[in-house]
C-alpha cells in the first residue's frame, strides 16, 4: 500500500465508522508506543492522526518533533504500519453492523473549512503541506512556516505554501457609541474608540472584545477614577448628557445599594441594586417593614413608600456606600419608635401620622447626613398576622355594619327633616305666592275703582258744564225775554196802563181780593173819585212772562 491509498483509508475510517472504533484507530495510530518499528515511528504515528495528504489538516502535537522525517519513511514503517491499519479496518467492518444503530456517527473538530462566499475566522485552521490558499479581501491570516516563524496576510492575496500551517483571525467590529478593548500578550492594554474594524492577531493580541459606550442622560452623572502615571488616583464626576469611553487607566465607580429581588418590589436585599449610571432627579422606592411591634405586643407589617432625591453627590460618595439601607434602617429606628407608644387601637387611629415628615427624625437627619434630602414618606396601609387581621376582620365588619345603619337612620331622619323643611318652605312660597296674588287682584280693582272714579268724575264734569251752559243759556234767553218784557211794561206804564191790573188780568186768575191803595194827596186833587182804569185785553205773548214771574 502506498502513502496516498494510506491516507485515503484512514479518512475512510474517519468519514465511516462509528465513534467508538474511530477513537480507538486514533487513539492507537497516534498515540500508542511503537516498540517494533524504532524511534522513526513516532512522526508516523502523528502523521496517522492529522488529516494527511498533500492538502492539509490539524496539528495532532504541539509542532515541537520535525514534520520533514514523515517524507522519508523506510520500507519496515510503512509495512508496519499497513499491518496496523488493516487489523484496525477488518475490526471495525466486523463490528459496524452492531454499532451503527446505536452509536451516532463520529464528528471531527475542528473541521477544515474551505473558502466559500462567507468569512473564515479563527475557528478555520489548516495544515498545508504543499500548495496555494486564498485570503479574500475583508479576511486576514496568520501563517507559520517549518521554522515557526510568523507572517499576517491581509487579503486579497493568494499565497503559495510550503510545510506552512495557516490559520484565520477573528475581525472585530466597534460602531460610533462602542470601542474596542485590546489586551497584548506583552500585558499592555488599548482602548480604541469606533467606528473601527480590526483583526485579532494571535501572536501580538491575547483578546480584544467589543464594548459599549457608556451615554449619560441629562439627569444622570457617573464617578470616573483616574489612575496617573504616580499611582495616584483621582475622582471625577462626569455629568450628562454625553457618550463617556473610558481611558486605559480609568475604570467607573460601581454602586451597590439594597434593592428588590425579582418581582418583590417591596423587601429589599443588600448589593441587589448594581449600577453606574446614577440618578440626580427626584426618585422613590416601596419598602414592607415587617416585624413591628406595638405596645400590645401585635405584630404588624406597615407598607411605606419613600421620596427622596441627591442633593450633594460629594458627601454621598464620601459618607455612604448605600444610602437606601441607611434609610431603610433609620425609617425602622423612628417606625419602633413610633410604635412602641401605641397599642394596636392606637396604632390604627394614629396611622395618619405616618404620612407626616416631622414622625421621622432620624430618617430626615441621616439622609441629609449622607447627601440626599427626603421630600414625602407615604403610608400606605398595614397588616397584621393571620389570627388578629381575622379579629380586626370580624371587628371591622361588625363595626362597619353598625355604621351603616347608624348612617341609614341618620338619612332617614335627614330625609324627613329635609321633607318638612321642604313642605314648610313650600307652604310659605304658596301663602307668599296667594298674598302676592291678592296683592296683585286688590292693586287691579283699586286701579279699576280709580279708573272708574276719573271716568265718573269726568262725566260729571262734563254734565255740570253742560248743565252750566244750558243754565247761562236759558238765563239769558229769561234774561233777554225779562228785558223784552220790561220794555213791553214801560212801555205800557208809559203809556199810562195800570199795570198791576194789566198784569192781574193778563195772569188769567181773578184776584180773591184787591187791595188798592192810594195816595190821599193824589185822591185830593182828584176830587176823592176814583180813577179806576179801563181794562185792557191781556196780550198773548205776555202769559209766559207772567208765569215767570209767578213762579
Amino acid at each position: 500500500m502506498d502513502n496516498r491509498s494510506y491516507f485515503n483509508e484512514i479518512q475512510k475510517c474517519k468519514k465511516g465508522f462509528a465513534a467508538p472504533q474511530a477513537s480507538a484507530f486514533a487513539a492507537s495510530a497516534a498515540y500508542a508506543p511503537r516498540t517494533a518499528a524504532g524511534p522513526r515511528a513516532a512522526p508516523q504515528q502523528r502523521r496517522l492522526a492529522g488529516n494527511g495528504g498533500g492538502g492539509g489538516g490539524d496539528w495532532a502535537d504541539d509542532g515541537s518533533e520535525d514534520t520533514s522525517a514523515s517524507l522519508h519513511l523506510d520500507i519496515e514503517d510503512r509495512r508496519a504500519s499497513e499491518a496496523e491499519v488493516e487489523h484496525v479496518l477488518r475490526a471495525t467492518q466486523r463490528d459496524q453492523w452492531q454499532h451503527r444503530s446505536a452509536v451516532p456517527k463520529p464528528s471531527f473538530a475542528p473541521l477544515r473549512r474551505r473558502m466559500g462566499f462567507t468569512f473564515r475566522d479563527s475557528r478555520s485552521t489548516a495544515v498545508v503541506w504543499f500548495g496555494r490558499r486564498t485570503v479574500k479581501d475583508g479576511e486576514c491570516c496568520g501563517i507559520w512556516n517549518l521554522q515557526g516563524e510568523y507572517r499576517a496576510v491581509p487579503g486579497p492575496k493568494r499565497k503559495f505554501l510550503l510545510f506552512s500551517r495557516v490559520r484565520f483571525m477573528d475581525r472585530h467590529i466597534a460602531d460610533s457609541h462602542q470601542y474596542l478593548e485590546i489586551r497584548y500578550r506583552s500585558g499592555a492594554k488599548e482602548h480604541k474608540r469606533g467606528p473601527l474594524a480590526m483583526f485579532e492577531d494571535p501572536v501580538q493580541h491575547e483578546s480584544i472584545c467589543v464594548m459599549n459606550a457608556v451615554t449619560v442622560d441629562a439627569f444622570e452623572v457617573i464617578v470616573v477614577y483616574t489612575e496617573d502615571t504616580q499611582g495616584s488616583v483621582k475622582r471625577d464626576v462626569i455629568h450628562g448628557p454625553t457618550v463617556f469611553i473610558p481611558e486605559v487607566n480609568q475604570w467607573l465607580h460601581v454602586f451597590r445599594w439594597h434593592g428588590s429581588k425579582g418581582d418583590d418590589q417591596y423587601s429589599k436585599v443588600p448589593g441587589a441594586l448594581v449600577f453606574t449610571k446614577l440618578r440626580t432627579i427626584a426618585d422613590q422606592f416601596y419598602y414592607n417593614a415587617q416585624g413591628v411591634r406595638t405596645s400590645d405586643d401585635a405584630s404588624l407589617t406597615v407598607k411605606f413608600m419613600i421620596f427622596f432625591q441627591l442633593d450633594n453627590l460629594e458627601l454621598m460618595l464620601n459618607s455612604t456606600h448605600d444610602p437606601i439601607g441607611d434609610f431603610i434602617n433609620a425609617l425602622l429606628a423612628d417606625l419602633m419608635n413610633f410604635s412602641s407608644r401605641h397599642s394596636y387601637e392606637e396604632f390604627i387611629q394614629c396611622a395618619a401620622q405616618l404620612s407626616d415628615l416631622s414622625t421621622f427624625p432620624v430618617l430626615c437627619e441621616r439622609a441629609c447626613a449622607v447627601g440626599f434630602k427626603i421630600g414625602k414618606v407615604v403610608y400606605r396601609g398595614y397588616q397584621a398576622s393571620g389570627t388578629l387581621q381575622s379579629l380586626c376582620d370580624a371587628a371591622i365588619k361588625t363595626r362597619t355594619e353598625l355604621k351603616l345603619k347608624q348612617e341609614e337612620q341618620e338619612m332617614k331622619q335627614a330625609m324627613k327633616s329635609r321633607e318638612l323643611q321642604g313642605n314648610s318652605s313650600r307652604g310659605g312660597a304658596e301663602r307668599a305666592e296667594e298674598e302676592a296674588r291678592q296683592s296683585h287682584r286688590l292693586a287691579l280693582e283699586v286701579a279699576a275703582h280709580k279708573q272708574q272714579l276719573e271716568v265718573q268724575e269726568q262725566e260729571h264734569e262734563e254734565r255740570l258744564r253742560q248743565a252750566t251752559e244750558q243754565a247761562k243759556a236759558e238765563l239769558e234767553a229769561k234774561r233777554a225775554a225779562d228785558t223784552a218784557q220790561l220794555q213791553y211794561l214801560s212801555g205800557l206804564a208809559s203809556l199810562g196802563v195800570d199795570l198791576t191790573s194789566y198784569l192781574v188780568a193778563s195772569n188769567g186768575k181773578q184776584p180773591d181780593k184787591v187791595v188798592k191803595m192810594l195816595k190821599a194827596a193824589k185822591n185830593a186833587q182828584m176830587g176823592g173819585a176814583s180813577a179806576t182804569p179801563p181794562s185792557l185785553p191781556r196780550p198773548p205773548s205776555l202769559a209766559p212772562i207772567s208765569n215767570h214771574l209767578n213762579v
